[in-house]
């Protein structure tokens, strides 16, 4: 019998547009009013995201497993973006070759910090379309405390 893990290598060296992947966003990008709307912050990088922000690939790794991958996480939410969505945006899916990257793990290098340090005002709209299309596709909230 064939091994599989083969061709799950391979297929992991590639994401398809017809993939979905998995943003992790922390409850204080939410609006106060209405915790579903993000800030377009959530999609900003920081000075940890050179190579680009990341994302999961949900092919292969859950939304719950993304979220317990963050500092609290009990205080995230999790969205599902498709990446051919992602692609009408200019922007792309590269998966992460670290040997110690989390499983699916992977980046959108046109949202790398030096790239948008360059073209902020450019990718403000892109931030903010993300952000919009976040809204609709929250896939985990953040655990309510009791």
């Amino acid at each position: 019998m064939p091994d599989d893990s083969d061709n799950l290598q391979s297929d992991e060296a590639l994401v398809s547009n017809d993939e979905f992947v998995l943003r992790r966003i922390h409850k204080n990008h939410c609006s106060s009013d209405v915790p579903s709307n993000f800030h377009f912050a959530a999609f900003r990088p920081t000075r940890d995201d050179e190579d680009g922000i990341s994302v999961f690939r949900e092919r292969i790794i859950s939304a719950a497993e993304v979220a317990s991958l963050g500092r609290k996480p009990e205080e995230y939410f999790v969205v599902r973006l498709s990446v051919a969505a992602l692609a009408q945006l200019g922007l792309s899916v590269v998966p992460d070759v670290d040997a110690k990257a989390p499983a699916g793990h992977a980046f959108i290098p046109e949202l790398g910090l030096t790239k948008y340090q360059r073209n902020k005002q450019s990718l403000k709209d892109v931030l903010l379309e993300l952000a919009r299309m976040a809204a609709n596709s929250i896939v985990h909230v953040p655990r309510v405390p009791q």
